[in-house]
């Protein structure tokens, strides 16, 4: 898979799963639509990458979570999945964020693009830090979050790929909370000389917009 794939296509592929932690035993159902913009027809749109995955609480502070990637299947012809956990560093306190920590492997392989290098097994680090601040009454509040997000490519060539975070969640009752997150991607990349035209600042990086969905199960939302 080409270096432009892995930043625009892959690094932005759901939004942070690393928002709070939930109650021990307890599951929550995401899904979420969105991409990198890029040019169509003269002008921005996101791609529609999508994303349905299962978090699930182990302690009050740790969470596992793991995800699958169905249009970057028909998009790219490459199959795609994640595992990880979130941990929760800090609680909120006062002024003083939430803050989490959450580690993924993303794991992609096959390649329908022509030309050299041919697809295979790509498996891509993921290092995040996310602080939220929980804001009004509890299962009916926002959750406006800011952060780092470092997603790596150690093969064909190491790549250090790191994204801005922000977004905030809106719950809505017990169970839902709706998703929105910004993110730009790779920020110091010159994607000029790209065929493809990505949207950042000056051409640099690619700026990514996602809508996200999660429904709480057990306890409802944290």
């Amino acid at each position: 898979m080409r270096f432009v794939l892995v930043v625009a296509a892959l690094a932005g592929c759901a939004p942070t799963r690393a928002l709070a932690p939930l109650e021990p035993g307890q599951g929550a159902f995401t899904a979420s639509l969105g991409g990198p913009f890029v040019e169509v027809y003269g002008g921005p749109l996101p791609l529609p990458v999508t994303s349905v995955g299962y978090v699930r609480g182990i302690d009050g502070k740790l969470n596992v979570h793991g995800a699958l990637y169905p249009t970057n299947l028909a998009l790219f012809g490459v199959f795609g999945f994640d595992l990880g956990a979130s941990y929760q560093l800090f609680e909120p306190q006062g002024a003083r964020p939430r803050l989490m920590a959450d580690v993924t492997a993303y794991t992609f392989f096959g390649n329908l693009a022509k030309g050299e290098p041919k697809g295979g097994l790509r498996i891509f680090p993921d290092l995040q830090f996310i602080a939220s601040w929980p804001v009004g009454a509890k299962r009916t509040h926002l959750v406006p979050y800011v952060g780092v997000d470092q997603f790596t490519e150690f093969f064909p060539t190491p790549h250090w790929n790191p994204s801005l975070v922000l977004g905030n969640e809106f719950r809505l009752g017990k169970r839902v909370g709706l998703q929105l997150e910004g993110k730009w991607i790779a920020p110091w990349v010159d994607t000029d000389p790209f065929v493809t035209h990505w949207y950042g600042a000056s051409s640099h990086g690619a700026f990514s917009a996602q809508l996200g969905l999660t429904v709480y199960a057990g306890g409802g939302a944290p």
